[in-house]
């Protein structure tokens, strides 16, 4: 496991953000971080799309005052999958706990 200060630049969806990375010895990078455990399918539906509305602006309103964060990721495959502590709380944890997402789905998607 990998630790990482970073801070929020911006909220991409409910599962993904933009972040100012310090990779430690004045070496920083711009990357978008996923939510670990976390997937929002497409919004194909009305209630798809109220779903991620909330998650971001739950996001939103978490990173509003500060956005400072710390970063805890893996290994990486294709994709960074990351779990996002702030104020000393998963924000993965929280999002699953109020139900905002469904949950996770096989991830697909290739960013870099």
């Amino acid at each position: 496991m990998y630790s990482y200060y970073a801070q929020v630049v911006q909220i991409i969806d409910g599962d993904s953000i933009l972040c100012y990375v310090d990779l430690g010895f004045y070496t920083y990078t711009m990357v978008v971080l996923r939510l670990t455990g976390i997937e929002l399918k497409t919004p194909s539906d009305t209630e798809e799309e109220k779903r991620e509305k909330k998650a971001v602006n739950f996001l939103a309103d978490k990173f509003k005052a500060d956005n400072h964060i710390i970063v805890e990721t893996e290994a990486l495959e294709h994709c960074i999958r990351a779990d996002i502590i702030f104020d000393g709380k998963t924000v993965n944890d929280e999002m699953e706990k109020k139900r905002l997402l469904r949950g996770t789905i096989p991830d697909l998607a290739v960013i870099h």
